[in-house]
């Protein structure tokens, strides 16, 4: 589960160690494309990893990382984001990243 929960993305090909420890990696775009064929999946959805600007999509718009904890750092302030899931009129479904701008008057916790 921890290689799961912890992994991030990398834009080389294949599945690479991560600097995070022993366990863990950073997989890319060829390793999402089978994960998501052969589970029969459009998108992954993952938090857990900082993002300045709230969301990042990458692997063709396949992975998105949305980090929901604004002002995260103590001396660095950023966005948080939250991802809107919806139906479309022909059944398909629609993720919209959306970013919680920082209030530069927030204080971290």
């Amino acid at each position: 589960m921890c290689n799961v929960l912890f992994s991030g993305v990398f834009v080389e090909l294949g599945v690479h160690c991560n600097e995070r420890g022993k366990g863990i990696v950073t997989f890319s775009n060829d390793i999402t494309q089978t994960f998501c064929q052969r589970n029969h999946l459009s998108h992954i959805i993952r938090g857990h990893q900082y993002v300045a600007k709230g969301y990042k999509i990458v692997h063709g718009g396949r992975v998105i990382t949305v980090f929901s904890a604004r002002n995260y750092f103590d001396r660095v302030q950023n966005d948080s984001a939250i991802i809107l899931i919806s139906e479309d009129e022909e059944g398909n479904v629609r993720l919209k990243p959306k970013t919680l701008k920082r209030r530069l008057s927030e204080r971290p916790l």
